[in-house]
């Protein structure tokens, strides 16, 4: 079992997310003091603005940047969004970092996206691959990517960014358009007919959120720089998603397939072999285990 070697004070932004309120709670369990931030403070989190004074960003030993406005098919909807909002919050956050003394400036961790690699092929893709966003969300995340580059060319500190594949293993009901475990999930709540991308063929690599942040801490703990892959090294259909759930459930799985949307990445097969190398950490919970622990929890009313 990962744990801290001191008490690290972390602050993480995105704190009414999906993902961020399970890694605070879990890094809190770690022994860390964790302080959450949010486009809307009360209810114990920050304001997120705060973190633009650097008497804020000095408090913390370490920034976990999760704030982000969009998911992929809504950034396609709102086409731009990132630029009018996030990407220009990211560069106040870094000016704040660059009026800090060297050694008042937290380690800075930004997740990323396996999507800017777009479609991957037969290889598993690593980290020096080219990049080919196919989605406004994933150009979102390269540009935020190329920003922290420049920030660290300059002197601005450690900055850790790892490229995320597909989280899953979050409990309740998804705000969100997408994320298709979390939909099947529902779907079997309310004993509906899942809508499906495409015919399901796609392949996907989804990272179950335990196995993420026990990968997060053992960014923490050696204070890792650079890009990562952060997934299982293993793709799954979505056919084989929902034979899993069939199975385990006993649910006749009838979907609707709808077409699949031109900007969605069809293939992700990304190599998580470099941070495997560098700590050792592996993902422990199978597709079909992680599936079943959501299923055995208990019912949701909606």
């Amino acid at each position: 079992m990962i744990t801290f070697s001191k008490e690290p004070k972390i602050g993480i932004t995105g704190a009414r997310g999906r993902y961020a309120p399970l890694l605070a709670e879990y890094l809190r369990g770690k022994g860390a003091r964790v302080v959450t931030f949010s486009r809307l403070a009360g209810e114990g989190h920050e304001d997120l603005q705060s973190l633009l004074h650097p008497p804020t960003l000095a408090r913390m030993d370490v920034l976990l940047h999760f704030g982000w406005g969009t998911v992929p098919k809504v950034a396609e909807e709102k086409q731009g969004a990132e630029w009018q909002k996030d990407l220009p919050f990211l560069s106040k956050l870094l000016k704040s970092f660059s009026q800090l003394a060297e050694k008042e400036k937290p380690y800075f961790l930004f997740p990323s996206t396996g999507a800017v690699y777009g479609e991957c092929g037969e290889q598993p893709v690593t980290e020096e691959a080219p990049l080919n966003p196919k989605s406004y969300y994933a150009a979102g995340k390269v540009a935020a990517e190329e920003l922290l580059q420049q920030h660290v060319v300059h002197g601005g500190g450690k900055v850790g960014i790892f490229r995320i594949s597909n989280l899953y293993g979050a409990l309740g009901r998804s705000r969100v358009p997408q994320g298709v475990i979390a939909k099947l999930w529902e779907c079997s709540q309310k004993k509906g007919s899942p809508k499906i991308w495409g015919d399901g063929s796609a392949t996907k690599d989804y990272l179950h959120v335990t196995d993420f942040c026990e990968a997060v801490v053992s960014f923490l703990e050696r204070q890792l720089v650079g890009t990562w892959n952060l997934c299982t090294g293993t793709s799954h259909s979505l056919r084989d998603l929902l034979f899993i759930f069939s199975k385990e459930l006993n649910w006749n799985t009838k979907c609707d397939f709808l077409p699949h949307p031109s900007w969605d990445v069809e293939k992700t097969n990304l190599s998580p072999q470099k941070l495997i190398s560098a700590t050792g950490w592996r993902p422990k919970t199978t597709l079909e285990h992680g599936v079943r622990e959501l299923l055995s929890a208990p019912p949701n009313p909606f």
